[in-house]
């Protein structure tokens, strides 16, 4: 068993219920594999839950914005971003990331998820600059777009009926963030 075996193993398991799921023994039953194994990749179950956390920041934040800096300018950029997010809110959504948000604390955590946090809020705000957002502006708009897909992204698991009874198409609801956001 590598390592690359338990920080995958680990990531699976942090998406689909926060930090708590990532817990030695059951990624070992997972795994087929003794939790002595776990020892010779990692010194304690805290740095492969950072490394799992390291693993999510770089699919579900660093990728996201590679693919939208594939934009021509500040405008497409952040429309491919809110397209992209948007496209996530099918009620498919693992819990994981909201459990992370919850659990991040008495996880030990925090610095990490703040960390990602502040390099969305950061993102999005510099497109809302380019676009002529002043930055104290930017700041507050960009912390409603974030604030706001965690709120989805919420009711799309817990509460899904309402969002899809009220026929949020993608291409409309990505208009009025947009809007919202540049105004």
């Amino acid at each position: 068993m590598t390592r690359e075996d338990w920080a995958a193993a680990a990531l699976r398991a942090l998406r689909t219920g926060g930090p708590s799921a990532v817990r030695v023994e059951a990624l070992a039953r997972t795994l087929g594999v003794s939790k002595g194994s776990f020892y010779w990749h990692f010194a304690d179950r805290r740095a492969l839950l950072e490394t799992a956390i390291d693993s999510w920041e770089a699919e579900n934040t660093e990728a996201i914005i590679a693919e939208s800096e594939r934009g021509e300018g500040a405008a497409d950029k952040l429309r491919r971003l809110l397209t992209r997010v948007v496209s996530t809110f099918d009620g498919t959504v693992a819990p994981g990331e909201l459990m992370l948000y919850l659990e991040a604390g008495g996880e030990g955590v925090t610095a990490s998820v703040e960390r990602v946090v502040a390099r969305r809020l950061d993102y999005v705000a510099g497109l809302l600059v380019e676009l002529g957002q002043p930055d104290a502006e930017a700041q507050r708009r960009a912390a409603m777009a974030i604030t706001l897909t965690v709120g989805i992204y919420q009711l799309s698991i817990g509460a899904p009926g309402p969002l899809a009874r009220r026929s949020l198409s993608e291409n409309a609801f990505v208009d009025t963030l947009y809007d919202a956001l540049t105004r």
